[in-house]
């Protein structure tokens, strides 16, 4: 099966059903989602993902949302350790277009052996797996 990781950025798509550009984001981000509910994917999500999401969404929405995973079991969670964030935050600090938060996105990913990191802002990562739009899976 394989395993995929959706940045925070993918779920915010959904949950405020973001338009750019004429181009329904939402759409697109619950389109990843459903292959995933259809046996497609595997979704990865972490401790980190959950406590950026519930920066931006209610807490009650975010479990409701994640119901149908779980029962289909097609959720995956992994916790960050300190390890993870000491690394995020040495790699990010060596590039000054990367991102501490999205580094340890993909340490995480890849801890999980994610195949893709799905997101919507590729500028903030580093080389080592596979990062792209929902548009691309």
């Amino acid at each position: 099966m394989v395993r995929i990781y959706c940045d925070t950025n993918i779920y915010i798509d959904v949950f405020q059903n973001r338009e750019v550009k004429y181009r329904d984001l939402g759409a697109l981000a619950r389109s990843i989602f459903s292959r995933s509910l259809d046996c497609e994917f595997e979704l990865i999500i972490s401790d980190w993902l959950l406590y950026e999401l519930g920066k931006h969404i209610d807490s009650n929405k975010i479990t409701e949302f994640f119901i149908d995973f779980k029962k289909k079991n097609k959720l995956v969670k992994i916790n960050k350790s300190d390890e993870d964030v000491e690394i995020a935050k040495k790699l990010a600090s060596s590039n000054p277009e990367t991102h501490f938060q999205d580094v340890l996105h993909q340490i995480l990913a890849r801890k999980m052996n994610a195949k893709y990191l799905i997101t919507r802002d590729s500028r903030g990562f580093v080389e080592g797996l596979e990062v792209v739009f929902p548009e691309y899976v």
